[in-house]
């Protein structure tokens, strides 16, 4: 019995404490209706809260979505990816890995975000197989929510020539709202790509993300 009785004062207490919730508590009605209008007050204000929750981290826009392209398998390992900028702030949300053939990974992939300077801001290990989310082509897993402001910046993934799957290249290119794709970065080795070592245009695809607006 008592602790029905703090359940239903830290309830009433809560309920108060929304806006508005004094204006309704205040107007003179039967205390059944008078709690019951709070009661759906709450249940309105929580239905807010998780509409623009789920707006926020399920309605993500891809980044870079690509069409056509020639596969291309590094011969020796390497860092590819590609540089891209922002016009206006977002969170990225998830971060991802070209799967060809839609069919899983062949191996696991480090996928990172860094400040044209070399900085990383925002990074994610991409497991192997198809666990990862399967999304147009690429296999995103999601990240705490990281903030990119308007700036020019690189995303790149590490290649294991052993174990390996294929990047596209000379891809057509469509960019989301907010993004531009830049131009093609590459490098020997595990390493903060400075050059494009590979020399191949519109790629590589390889690494991407999704994101949603500030």
């Amino acid at each position: 019995m008592l602790a029905w009785f703090f359940f239903r004062r830290c309830y009433f207490s809560a309920l108060l404490s929304l806006p508005g919730a004094d204006r309704i508590a205040s107007v003179k009605v039967d205390p059944l209706r008078r709690w019951g209008a709070l009661g759906i007050a709450a249940a309105v204000a929580l239905a807010s809260i998780y509409l623009v929750r789920y707006c926020r981290f399920n309605l993500q826009a891809i980044a870079f979505s690509i069409s056509g392209g020639s596969a291309f398998s590094v011969s020796e390992n390497g860092t590819l990816g590609y540089v891209f900028t922002v016009s206006n702030p977002i969170f990225v949300t998830s971060i991802g890995i070209f799967d060809e053939g839609n069919n899983g990974l062949n191996a696991v992939y480090n996928v990172a975000i860094a400040t044209n300077t070399g900085q990383v801001i925002a990074q994610a290990v991409i497991p192997a197989g198809t666990g990862a989310t399967l999304v147009d082509g690429f296999r995103y897993v999601s990240i705490t929510p990281v903030l990119l402001s308007p700036g020019t910046y690189k995303i790149f993934a590490t290649y294991d020539k052993d174990i390996v799957d294929a990047v596209m290249t000379l891809a057509a290119i469509t960019s989301a709202s907010g993004v531009s794709y830049v131009e093609s970065t590459s490098d020997t080795g595990f390493t903060f790509p400075s050059g494009n070592h590979f020399g191949l245009s519109s790629g590589y695809f390889g690494p991407n993300f999704r994101f949603t607006p500030q």
